[in-house]
């Protein structure tokens, strides 16, 4: 009883500290990748100009 009450609290204790725990930063690709789509989502403007006929 005493080895599964110990098993029992560690593995509550290791979820809790999961769930719990300080989230990790964002890496440098993570970052990148929110930065382009905050720059693209307002999606790419084209502009057709007619050339004057010569």
């Amino acid at each position: 009883m005493i080895p599964g009450l110990i098993v029992f609290s560690t593995l509550t204790a290791l979820l809790l500290a999961d769930f719990f725990g300080p989230k990790p930063s964002k890496t440098p690709e993570e970052k990148l990748g929110e930065a382009l789509t905050d720059y693209l989502k307002a999606g790419i403007k084209v502009r057709k100009e007619d050339k004057p006929e010569k």
